[in-house]
C-alpha cells in the first residue's frame, strides 16, 4: 500500500497539482455559492475537488495518446469555450474518471520487484 501511495502521489509535478486544484477550486466556489446545497452534494463536491487532478491526468493521457503533438489553430473564443466545457465536464465526472488516472499513474511509475 505504501508503494501504491508513493507511486501515485509523487509521479505528478507539484505545479500540475496546484494548477488543477486552482481550476477545481474555482468550480467548487461557483457551484457551492451558486445553488442550494445539501450535505450529500457538498460531500460530492469535496470528493470531486480531491479527485480532479487524477481525472484530468487520465484525460490528458488519452488525448496525448490519440493526438500526440498535434497543434490546432482555432480562435481564442472557441478555445476558451472548449476549455471551460472540458474542465466542467471532467470535474463533474471526476469520481468516475479519476480511478483510471490513479491506476495509470500507478502502473506507469511503479518500481519493478525482482
Amino acid at each position: 500500500m505504501k508503494q501504491f501511495v508513493h507511486a501515485v502521489f509523487t509521479s505528478l509535478q507539484l505545479s500540475y497539482f496546484i494548477r488543477q486544484y486552482v481550476f477545481s477550486g474555482m468550480i467548487v466556489a461557483l457551484v457551492y455559492f451558486g445553488i442550494k446545497r445539501t450535505p450529500s452534494f457538498t460531500l460530492l463536491l469535496i470528493l470531486n475537488f480531491l479527485l480532479y487532478p487524477f481525472a484530468m491526468f487520465a484525460y490528458d493521457s488519452l488525448i496525448n495518446l490519440l493526438l500526440g503533438n498535434t497543434v490546432w489553430i482555432v480562435s481564442g473564443l472557441w478555445s476558451l469555450i472548449y476549455s471551460i466545457l472540458k474542465i466542467g465536464l471532467i470535474f463533474f465526472f471526476s469520481t468516475l474518471i479519476a480511478p483510471i488516472g490513479i491506476l495509470l499513474l500507478y502502473f506507469m511509475n511503479r518500481k519493478r520487484e525482482n
